[in-house]
């Protein structure tokens, strides 16, 4: 039976379908980008629904498979393709600090992110009003203290959060950096 084609449904302002996007790079990894439109409300379409029923990013899709949430997805794409086991080791320790990282960037990192940068979109997109200035001082805060505690960590680790390889939680954590510059 032919093997179904890989499609992941993305939109380049989702910083967990850009990691996605990246290991299936990274691995060489044949697939097809569906580029689906939040501001034309393509993730809220009764098709996109029923890939993912909470219409959200990214969706992975294999023939009648569908699988969402990026660290699942991760996992799924390194698993099924074999890729290099630097990017999660098949050691139980260091995979487990690999998840941790991958949990913390989605759990800590990304949410205080996310607090930040939904206003603005909101507010771009809705005309939804600015929250006042004590809600982003408070939030940046947080912001600092995620950042400062991956700064120590990277200075107690080596050049990587888990080590002197690359592993899926640098391109989790990179992305998520990355959308500081972004908007």
């Amino acid at each position: 039976m032919a093997e179904s084609k890989t499609i992941l449904h993305y939109n380049v302002l989702s910083q967990p379908t850009r990691a996605c996007r990246a290991l299936l790079d990274i691995g060489k990894v044949p697939h097809e980008l569906n580029h689906i439109n939040f501001m034309t409300g393509d993730h809220k379409a009764p098709e996109f629904l029923k890939k993912h029923r909470l219409g959200a990013l990214p969706v992975l899709e294999e023939g009648d498979f569908f699988l969402a949430e990026s660290t699942a997805i991760l996992r799924y794409i390194h698993a099924k393709n074999n890729l290099s086991e630097d990017l999660y080791p098949a050691d139980l320790k260091k995979r487990a600090n690999v998840d941790k990282w991958m949990s913390w960037c989605d759990y800590s990192f990304r949410s205080c992110i996310l607090t930040s940068m939904m206003p603005r979109w909101l507010f771009l997109m809705a005309k939804v009003p600015h929250p006042p200035k004590e809600f982003f001082l408070e939030n940046l805060k947080r912001q600092l203290l995620q950042i400062n505690f991956l700064e120590e960590e990277l200075g107690d680790n080596g050049d990587f959060v888990c080590g002197d390889k690359m592993t899926m939680a640098d391109i989790k954590i990179y992305f998520e950096l990355t959308s500081f510059t972004d908007y």
